[in-house]
């Protein structure tokens, strides 16, 4: 056999292989399951290292305990906005569904804090189905607090087929023609500049992306009363980007995420682990897509 007829079988029997591994991946209820079954293998042999500028602090049950029941006043968001931004961080993001006003003096505290001398962000909820027959209402911080935030942003979490939360979106647009909502993280990841490199290459709003988890409680964390009581050194805070969320029991921001350990992740961790592959861009590739290159 002539190297020409050698080389032309090679390439067929490749396109051949790659032929049949797309048909049994679209078989094998899609290729989103497929992607799935090689994500979770290839995650548990090694994870990236968590982002070390990163630090959740966190709303938790020694917190609950000495703080009191949830929802806590306003004016001790302002308090604890007002600590960590002595100690100079990159960033703050507030994690916390402020759609409804509080008292009006301690609604003003909040949003003075905000307006200091570090970027605060807030995140916009939806509430599906929306009325007059939308699919979704659009649920803002109230207009003052928005006001003196530095962004808004999406907190959607996307769960696969078996409930596992594997996937963001990084823009979500609640109804043609309307405005187009980046994730909070993204936000965060922009500082007001232009959208980072992940997002300018999405092919549409609604792609998502498969999150490069690092391994549980491996982010740098601190308890919210701690923080509010100022007994947090300062080069855990300086140039950090700060996420402030809810880890306690029962909070009902806890997801199932895919890890052998089986368990809950924090929406915050989820949000460091969606921030660090922003910055490092480095959010994983379905199997699926290589394939269809191959192909």
């Amino acid at each position: 056999m002539n190297i020409r007829l050698r080389l032309l079988d090679e390439r067929a029997v490749v396109a051949l292989f790659s032929s049949f591994a797309i048909i049994m991946a679209l078989q094998w209820r899609g290729t989103a399951a497929f992607d799935n079954l090689v994500y979770d293998q290839l995650s548990s042999l090694g994870r990236p290292t968590a982002d070390d500028d990163i630090l959740l602090v966190s709303i938790d049950d020694p917190s609950l305990a000495e703080l009191g029941r949830w929802p806590w006043p306003r004016r001790t968001h302002a308090e604890l906005t007002e600590k960590l931004e002595t100690g100079q961080p990159r960033s703050i993001l507030l994690d916390i569904l402020l759609s409804e006003p509080g008292s009006p003096d301690d609604d003003a505290a909040l949003a003075k804090a905000m307006a200091g001398p570090v970027p605060v962000y807030l995140p916009v909820h939806f509430v599906t189905p929306g009325s007059n027959g939308r699919a979704f209402d659009t649920v803002l911080p109230t207009p003052q607090l928005a006001a003196n935030a530095s962004g808004l942003g999406q907190v959607n979490v996307e769960f696969d087929s078996d409930g596992r939360v594997r996937r963001v979106a990084l823009c979500f647009q609640p109804e043609a023609g309307e405005k187009k909502w980046p994730h909070i993280v993204e936000v965060v990841a922009r500082a007001g500049a232009k959208p980072t490199d992940t997002f300018a290459r999405l092919g549409s709003c609604s792609q998502t992306l498969l999150i490069p988890y690092a391994k549980r409680g491996s982010f740098a964390e601190i308890s919210y009363s701690e923080a509010l009581k100022g007994g947090v050194p300062g080069d855990l805070i300086k140039g950090r980007d700060i996420i402030v969320g809810a880890t306690a029991a029962g909070s009902g921001d806890s997801y199932p995420a895919p890890f052998s350990d089986g368990g809950l992740l924090s929406g915050a961790e989820i949000m460091a682990n969606i921030l660090a592959a922003l910055k490092r861009d480095n959010f994983i590739r379905p199997v699926s897509d290589w394939l269809v290159i191959l192909l």
